[in-house]
């Protein structure tokens, strides 16, 4: 397990498990579900059907939460237009969080494209419209090829800020530089 390597001050210590090394077997097949799910959202929306694009160009990412009541909420994103825009943008979510700088980048460059973030928004969302009360007890699993880069880990926190009882677990196949 990784640790949650957010400057300033992170409302909980959310878990980073490295695939395949990291997995615990408790979480083997929520890991396999959602790897299958980032595959698939890979080929169709940043391959495009073309297996020869670059393997590492964009980032795929998945997101399912199960709520006791038989509530599942299971989104889906890239760092492309599809299957989510950018939160506030046409076929994009609610804007529930603020874009945050990613620090690993040498430009000023803000999270609004990553998937982790459009999967934060638009979890937000679907919970607010559901009414789901703030005291659900549940589990929030998130894979994503890359690492989540800082601006990621800020808008993760703030989501559990928003969901203090939503324990928020994240896979990912590939370090974040």
């Amino acid at each position: 397990m990784r640790q949650n390597l957010t400057t300033g001050n992170p409302y909980r210590n959310t878990p980073h498990y490295e695939d395949p090394q990291d997995i615990p077997e408790q979480y083997a097949d929520i890991v396999e579900e959602l790897r299958n799910q980032v595959q698939g959202i890979r080929f169709t929306h940043i391959q495009k059907g073309d297996s020869t694009i670059q393997p590492d160009s964009g980032n795929a990412a998945a997101a399912k939460l199960e709520l006791e009541m038989g509530e599942v909420y299971s989104k889906e994103a890239s760092s492309k237009r599809k299957p989510l825009n950018v939160p506030g943008q046409e076929d994009g979510s609610r804007l529930f969080f603020d874009s945050r700088i990613d620090r690993a980048s040498f430009n000023s460059n803000y999270n609004e494209q990553h998937a982790e973030y459009k999967l934060f928004n638009a979890l937000a969302e679907d919970l607010e419209r559901d009414d789901v009360s703030w005291d659900v007890e549940e589990i929030l699993y998130i894979y994503t090829e890359k690492g989540m880069c800082s601006g990621c880990n800020v808008t993760c926190d703030e989501f559990n800020v928003r969901f203090p009882n939503i324990k928020t677990i994240i896979f990912y196949k590939q370090p974040y530089p």
